[in-house]
């Protein structure tokens, strides 16, 4: 359901990149009102949503900061460790070697 912002709180299940039923935030793919979920979660933290920063192995500003959604995120990094690899792979942006990705 739309939110009318343009995002939306979102669970994913079966995602190469989201973490298994952790609540994140995904472009409102109804409104195009941003280019990606990346814009979308900004816009979310810009009207006051809380996102998670600085858990290891979990990617910067995608997933909504709450004790319960902290809970779910570390249980299903030890119950697929392969989403470790999403937050540790290397991003746009990242310097390697000197060059910009």
């Amino acid at each position: 359901m739309s939110s009318g912002k343009g995002y939306v709180f979102a669970i994913a299940d079966g995602s190469a990149f989201y973490i298994p039923d952790a609540v994140h935030i995904e472009r409102d793919d109804e409104l195009f009102l941003f280019a990606d979920d990346e814009q979308a979660a900004q816009a979310a933290e810009r009207d006051g949503v809380r996102l998670i920063y600085g858990m290891e192995h979990v990617p910067d500003g995608v997933y909504v900061d709450t004790p319960e959604n902290r809970e779910v995120i570390q249980k299903n990094l030890e119950t697929y460790p392969e989403y470790k690899k999403v937050a540790d792979a290397p991003q746009t942006g990242d310097m390697i070697r000197g060059f910009e990705l």
